[in-house]
């Protein structure tokens, strides 16, 4: 035991000193990275208006309810969860005939309904756009 201690401390002692180096002044090459994937998306969201005019609120309230339901109907036959699709409320606006920024008698009513979709899977992005731009009435 009484011969290795010396070599013990010799090489303990050798070990902790150690020397820093400068740096190169000229040229210092530093380099920094970064990488991006590209990739198809796979939810959609599609957020749409019912809409229609009409010289009656009743009948336009009509014609967008009848809409609507349409549409939601076609969202099930798909096959689609119900959790994936809002439907806000209606909107009634007076338009009103307009003479030098003075309103005057209303011509009739618009009335609006806003529906959200999300589709958790592109399967039927087609075939849900395609009904919603063959809708022959306003959205």
């Amino acid at each position: 035991m009484q011969k290795r201690l010396p070599t013990f401390i010799f090489l303990f002692l050798y070990t902790a000193v150690v020397f820093a180096t400068q740096w190169p002044d000229f040229p210092v090459l530093f380099s920094t990275g970064s990488a991006e994937k590209e990739i198809p998306p796979n939810i959609a969201t599609i957020t749409f208006s019912v809409g229609a005019f009409d010289e009656s609120p009743e009948k336009s309230l009509t014609i967008v309810k009848k809409q609507s339901l349409e549409i939601i109907d076609f969202y099930f036959s798909l096959g689609l969860h119900k959790d994936n699709l809002e439907a806000y409320d209606i909107n009634k606006t007076a338009v009103r005939e307009d003479n030098n920024y003075t309103e005057l008698k209303i011509l009739g009513y618009e009335v609006k309904q806003k529906i959200s979709i999300v589709l958790p899977s592109l399967d039927n992005y087609t075939s849900l756009l395609e009904k919603l731009l063959r809708t022959s009435k306003n959205f």
